[in-house]
C-alpha cells in the first residue's frame, strides 16, 4: 500500500512513513478500496477493453474471459482481488486484513 500511495502522491515511502499517522494511512486504505488510484483505474479499464475485444471475437464454443485476466497490477499486487467482491475487500481493509 505504501509504495502505491507514494507513487500516487509523488512522495517517497520514507516521507510517507515519517509524515503520515497510522490513522491517516487507514483512511487512505479505505478510500482506495472504493476509489482506485489513477494507475489502477488505467489497469482496470485496459483489462475491460481487452476482455471485451476477446469476447466479441471468440468462437461460440470458447469460454468467455474476464477483465482480471488482462489486468497487470491486480495480479501482481492483489492476487486474491479477483475472487473478492467489493464488500469483501472493504471488510478486509476496515478489519486490518488489507
Amino acid at each position: 500500500m505504501l509504495h502505491r500511495l507514494a507513487l500516487a502522491l509523488g512522495r517517497t515511502v520514507g516521507e510517507i512513513e515519517r509524515g503520515m499517522s497510522v490513522s491517516e494511512l487507514r483512511d487512505w486504505q479505505r478510500y482506495c478500496a472504493f476509489h482506485p488510484l489513477p494507475f489502477e483505474l488505467d489497469d482496470i479499464h485496459s483489462g475491460q477493453l481487452l476482455a471485451l475485444l476477446v469476447n466479441i471475437n471468440r468462437a461460440k464454443d470458447t469460454p468467455m474471459v474476464n477483465a482480471i485476466d488482462y489486468m497487470i497490477l491486480a495480479k501482481k499486487t492483489e492476487p486474491e482481488a479477483a475472487t473478492l467482491t467489493i464488500a469483501q475487500r472493504m471488510k478486509a481493509v476496515t478489519t486490518g486484513g488489507g
